[in-house]
């Protein structure tokens, strides 16, 4: 850059000198051509020329000196000046000409200097997308490390809760012992509950089948089979010989012999609870058991029913209560009952009424 604007100053210089050689080189040249020339007029201001009588013609009449020893000096001034010129323009050239040598040089080694850069640009390029490529390698292989490592650590801490955990498992285990316990004693009640409830309901279905065979409903055999719905509670007579033929309160028949079934179906309950002294009441009420059945047309089926009824009094039933609503009484064989008569009209000291203030038919 300090050479180029050297360079250029020099041949600034350099075209100054070729111009001041010109500039005398004219001069030279107009002072030939204007040697001889008489003026008339001053080439300054114009006024014209007056010629002196005493004034010799060797003499200008424009600057008034000898032109000889002014031309003389002027011309070994103009010879030295244009030696020095020349001097000056060739030195100037022999510079030129080495500054521009020398500027190729450094052209050239910028050149070179500039390809090696670009070469090492390029170098350093790829080693940094080396490095790069190296770096997030490494990068990523740490942080997968860190990550194995991480996970490491969680899993050791994970084994590490695991004695609290076994232990705490086993407390469950213990309590879950426990429980299990418990629960198979309470379902080992559960079952022996249920299969005395079973019995017992066995029992019940034995007892009503007997009841009604000793009291002579109509229908029932020694062979058939009672069955009581375990939900409902309603039993059902299995008639033997008709195959899928079944019978119960709702379609029993007449209103005679449901009421038979309903008093029959108590007995059996209260008798079962009694033998195995289960909670049920001591107080049995039975209202009109004889209803719709003539005592004289089923004279049996009233004498067998009341001769039941004395019997499960006297045996199981001792201790239950009985109040027995009918239209007529018929009393024990045996007088080991304590029975207590009342009638709906009034009657005398031995027969008072059910009703004291009672008035009817």
């Amino acid at each position: 850059m300090d050479l180029s604007k050297k360079i250029k100053e020099q041949e600034s210089l350099k075209g100054e000198l070729l111009t001041a050689k010109f500039k005398l080189a004219r001069s030279k040249s107009a002072r030939a051509v204007l040697a001889d020339i008489p003026f008339e007029y001053c080439p300054n201001c114009g006024m014209r020329i007056s010629r002196a009588q005493d004034v010799s013609e060797e003499i200008c009449p424009l600057c008034r000196q000898l032109p000889s020893g002014v031309d003389r000096r002027a011309r070994l001034q103009e010879e030295v000046i244009k030696r020095d010129l020349d001097s000056r323009i060739k030195e100037l050239e022999e510079q030129l000409e080495r500054h521009a040598e020398s500027r190729l040089a450094q052209e050239r080694s910028l050149t070179n200097l500039r390809e090696e850069k670009s070469l090492l640009d390029k170098r350093l390029e790829d080693e940094l997308r080396s490095y790069d490529s190296r770096f997030l390698s490494q990068s990523r292989e740490i942080e997968r490390a860190i990550a194995s490592y991480e996970e490491r650590i969680r899993g050791l801490r994970r084994i590490l809760e695991m004695p609290k955990a076994v232990t705490k498992l086993e407390e469950e285990v213990d309590m879950l012992s426990a429980n299990e316990e418990n629960l198979k004693r309470s379902l080992h009640k559960e079952k022996e509950s249920l299969e005395a409830s079973d019995r017992y309901v066995r029992e019940i279905e034995d007892a009503f089948l007997q009841s009604m065979l000793a009291v002579g409903v109509p229908g029932v055999e020694e062979d058939d089979r009672v069955e009581i719905n375990r939900k409902t509670w309603v039993p059902d007579i299995l008639t033997v010989g008709d195959e899928g033929t079944k019978w119960n309160f709702s379609n029993a028949g007449s209103a005679g012999k449901k009421t038979l079934l309903n008093v029959c179906y108590a007995l059996s309950v209260h008798k079962v609870a009694a033998d195995h002294s289960l909670p049920l009441p001591t107080l049995l009420i039975i209202d009109t058991p004889m209803k719709n059945i003539g005592e004289d047309v089923n004279r049996a089926i009233f004498e067998a029913f009341y001769n039941h009824l004395y019997d499960l009094a006297q045996g199981p039933l001792s201790n239950t209560q009985f109040i027995i609503i009918d239209k007529e009484y018929f009393p024990p064989k045996l007088e080991t009952i304590d029975i207590t008569e009342r009638y709906m009209t009034v009657g005398d000291d031995e027969h008072p009424p059910m009703i004291s203030y009672y008035r009817g038919p």
